[in-house]
């Protein structure tokens, strides 16, 4: 019942910079969660809602069939997509980056908007690239579509961004943030908290017509808000933000919003702020599938490790079942022991 942090920079002598592929091996099953720590922290800093990926049922593993990577490629960032092969055989296939237009992206050191890959099992194929320039778009977006060459062969997706918002004395000042992949579905469901950051979904059509999808926005006792419908271009992709589809409900407005595709269409939760200095605080989160599914009444853990006093979290419960449900916390430190924590409720 306890649990233990792993920094590796504590636990193991490596080389600076370093890079490679850590593999975990337990003798029982272990929830692992990886988070991202902002070293530069500032004075203000401590100013900025902390914008975190939730932990949904969807978030339980990486997607296992990746076919779309989002991008924010905003001025001064370098994206590194990891591509790692679980399999017991070589796969191979194929890269291309688009912008969400569907049009080719021009690229800074990446050879060109199409890459092939070779991995063999167990190993990873690391690429990493920026946009040329500005890419249009109040939320600029990008995609990247990967392509496998035999069927069921997909590799695991891992994308780190790092925004340069300025220099020091140590060097660049840096905001990293992580995406992951989308995952290919007929509803995506997020929560909003407009009083925070706005929230939404990025949207990817890869079907040969224009698709329109149904977005509903609810309060939180699932009651329906607000509606409209955004059309999203063949082969292209768009972002749905709770805070600009739906101005009307105010900037204080706590729900959900539910994103509805027929056919599907590739889906990733997506959180959005812009903080005082303009610095882009943005993060990805998988989006949770609307559908009720039954599963067992087992307990469900999540990581989840606190360190320091100027840091929020949010923990969104939804209810997918047609009958009122009932949920307790439990925090245990890490020997086990059971811990109380104040916990604010909307």
């Amino acid at each position: 019942r306890g649990w233990r942090n792993l920094i590796l920079n504590d636990e193991l002598l490596l080389s600076d910079p370093y890079e490679g592929m850590l593999s975990i091996f337990a003798k029982a099953a272990l929830v692992v969660s990886v988070q991202t720590v902002r070293e530069n922290l500032r004075p203000t800093t401590f100013l900025d809602p902390l914008v975190t990926a939730r932990f949904l049922v969807g978030d339980q593993e990486l997607a296992r069939s990746p076919t779309v990577q989002v991008l924010l490629p905003t001025v001064g960032t370098t994206h590194r997509l990891a591509l790692l092969n679980p399999h017991p055989v070589t796969i191979t296939g194929s890269l291309e980056v688009l912008a969400d237009s569907g049009a080719p992206l021009a690229l800074v050191g990446g050879g060109g908007t199409t890459v092939n890959y070779s991995i063999p099992f167990g190993g990873y194929f690391l690429w990493e690239f920026e946009a040329a320039g500005p890419v249009a778009g109040a939320v600029p977006t990008a995609q990247v579509r990967i392509q496998a060459d035999q069927s069921a062969t997909y590799p695991l997706v891992q994308l780190l961004e790092d925004q340069i918002v300025g220099t020091s004395s140590a060097g660049a000042l840096v905001i990293p943030r992580s995406l992951p992949p989308s995952r290919t579905g007929s509803g995506f469901l997020v929560p909003v908290d407009l009083g925070l950051r706005d929230s939404g979904v990025v949207l990817t059509n890869r079907n040969p017509a224009a698709l329109d999808v149904n977005l509903i926005l609810r309060d939180l006792d699932g009651a329906t808000v607000a509606t409209t419908t955004l059309t999203v271009p063949a082969e292209e992709q768009r972002t749905a933000l709770a805070g600009s589809l739906f101005p009307a409900v105010g900037s204080s407005f706590r729900g959900i919003l539910l994103a509805i595709c027929s056919p599907d269409c590739d889906g990733v939760g997506l959180t959005y702020t812009v903080n005082s200095r303009g610095e882009i605080l943005a993060a990805g989160f998988p989006a949770l599938e609307p559908e009720a599914r039954s599963a067992p009444e087992l307990p469900r853990y999540f990581p989840f490790a606190i360190d320091g006093d100027s840091w929020s979290s949010d923990w969104w419960l939804v209810n997918l079942a047609t009958r009122t449900g009932t949920a307790q916390f439990f925090f245990r430190d890490p020997q086990g022991v059971r811990t109380d924590l104040e916990m604010e409720r909307p």
